[in-house]
């Protein structure tokens, strides 16, 4: 059975690069905000969910905050702009990917967060 993935990012075109970077090995579902991301992960389980850091209303940080008294489920934050490690450990991330890079270093990141 395929890992369920949630990718969390406001932006259509984030979306669509992991959709096609990951789309052959995972099943995935979107959530455009932080909000929709709780309301996905109340009616579902997830092996992991990849959370944009920067999002309008509820921004990575602050979703995984909420996210985290409610679940287990490990949570990377992705970014395009350097970020730090200690705010993303105290709100519940596993660790900061950059949005930068290649499909391989990704599919290693989550392969890695997944246990595989």
């Amino acid at each position: 059975m395929r890992k369920k993935i949630l990718i969390v990012d406001d932006c259509e075109v984030s979306r669509a690069l992991l959709k096609y970077y990951l789309e052959n090995d995972y099943s995935l579902e979107f959530a455009e905000d932080g909000t929709n991301a709780i309301i996905k992960t109340k009616k579902r389980k997830y092996d992991l969910i990849l959370m944009d850091i920067h999002m309008p209303g509820l921004n990575g940080y602050q979703t995984s905050y909420f996210l985290r008294t409610k679940i287990k489920t490990p949570i990377l934050g992705i970014s395009g702009e350097g970020e730090s490690d200690i705010t993303a450990t105290f709100s519940g991330m596993s660790e900061i990917i950059s949005k930068n890079l290649s499909k391989y270093q990704l599919m290693s990141k989550v392969d890695s967060a997944l246990n595989i």
